[in-house]
């Protein structure tokens, strides 16, 4: 296409009504929609007559394949979306993929019947109405549409912010307190210690919540090595450990600080800081999850224009199209901000210095965003034994003075912070 709205190159048949429940009724391949993720793309399309026949079925390609080549296209040899007798909807079809109002749980909206007999063409049939629900994904990777929900009374919900904060305290680097808050700025213990990994330490514990549903750690395992540790929970209190992931880099003595980050097409990463020289000299790294489960993961690859010098705690966030990263200078101990185009790089710094005012000995920056549309970074004064907070209204151009965190400040240590609306 040469933009939005005009074809410029050749059509192609990817996909003909073949299995039988393709052609109940009529012979039906119409209304795709696609999604991607995890390096593949999914095509999903319906089939058949349009009464409780109609359903969904699944093309799926690898996203570097050739589209266009109906070779790179594999189908699905049975629906993946069908009439269910037991929510008595029928007919569920000509669907579309959208996110839902966190920006990351995927949503399925289609439509189906209440009914299953019809008299006559059931395209004459009016009574097909829009639904939607959740779709989930399978471990490998590929779309969980599950069945169509029953009806519900429509209802209003109330949505409310919560912000949750997985922190190390200056008590103990084994055991990890979570924290919730309704502002981002009074916080109340929900468990703490809330989980304890087999070995070794859970020194700068950062939070996501992923698509399954489950709260997901990564952490700093040791002083020295080559490994992060994983866990996850269901309820943000009670944890499971995951694995001990051993990064495949030559000499690497220290690896510390990881990060989640998660863009905006579902991919997730970790940003990590590696000493390879046994001098605690410090390049960020980007490692990105190659599986669903969050197990298996790309080899740690330096971050372009942050592997310059000693820098350690990046922490990613996307904001005005960008890509913005405020990382420590170890060797100034400043809090610097550098922005790119590519979560890879190369980020160019805007900020260096005391830039914002925050001052120097300040690590392990933690972003989240506010319900006004600002953001507030916190950060460990860990020379004065506090913990600092500053806001941005302005897209991270400029801070307001720092301010101590309160009830938590000379106790929780190295923490992110989760925002959610529930």
């Amino acid at each position: 296409m040469a933009n939005l709205w005009t074809l410029t190159g050749p059509q192609v048949r990817l996909s003909t009504p073949e299995f039988d429940w393709e052609c109940v009724g009529f012979k039906v391949n119409e209304g795709p929609a696609l999604i991607e993720r995890g390096g593949r793309v999914f095509m999903s399309y319906s089939a058949s007559a349009t009464d409780h026949h109609y359903c969904v079925g699944l093309l799926t390609a690898d996203a570097g394949s050739d589209l266009l080549d109906t070779a790179s296209w594999t189908k699905s040899p049975v629906p993946v979306f069908a009439s269910s007798d037991t929510t008595r909807q029928y007919g569920p079809g000509h669907n579309s993929f959208t996110v839902a109002e966190d920006g990351r749980t995927d949503v399925l909206v289609y439509h189906a019947r209440q009914y299953k007999e019809i008299t006559g063409d059931p395209l004459n049939d009016p009574n097909r109405h829009t639904r939607i629900q959740e779709l989930g994904w399978k471990p490998d990777g590929t779309p969980d549409f599950g069945i169509p929900v029953a009806d519900a009374p429509a209802r209003v919900p109330t949505a409310t912010t919560r912000y949750t904060m997985t922190a190390f305290t200056n008590s103990s680097e084994s055991n990890m307190y979570v924290y919730e808050s309704a502002d981002a700025l009074t916080y109340r213990l929900l468990k703490g210690p809330a989980y304890t990994p087999p070995t070794g330490l859970i020194r700068d514990p950062s939070l996501i919540r992923d698509t399954d549903g489950y709260y997901y750690l990564v952490h700093t395992t040791d002083w020295t090595g080559s490994t992060i540790g994983f866990a996850r929970s269901r309820d943000r209190t009670n944890w499971q450990f995951v694995a001990q992931h051993t990064l495949p880099v030559s000499g690497l003595a220290r690896t510390w600080a990881p990060e989640w980050f998660v863009d905006t097409d579902g991919s997730v990463h970790v940003f990590v800081s590696l000493d390879t020289t046994n001098t605690f000299t410090f390049r960020p790294h980007l490692l990105t999850a190659i599986d669903a489960s969050l197990t298996r993961w790309t080899t740690p690859r330096p971050v372009a224009g942050l592997d310059r010098a000693n820098y350690i705690d990046t922490f990613i966030v996307r904001h005005g199209g960008a890509y913005h990263a405020i990382t420590k200078q170890e060797t100034t101990k400043y809090l610097e901000h550098a922005v790119a185009d590519s979560l890879a790089g190369p980020y160019t710094f805007t900020g260096t210095g005391d830039w914002a005012g925050w001052g120097s000995w300040r690590e392990e920056p933690a972003l989240v965003q506010l319900d006004n549309g600002g953001w507030r970074i916190y950060f460990d004064g860990y020379a004065e034994g506090k913990y600092y907070y500053s806001d941005s209204l302005d897209g991270l151009r400029t801070w307001t003075p720092i301010r101590e965190l309160p009830g938590l400040s000379g106790f929780a240590r190295h923490f992110t912070v989760l925002r959610e609306r529930v």
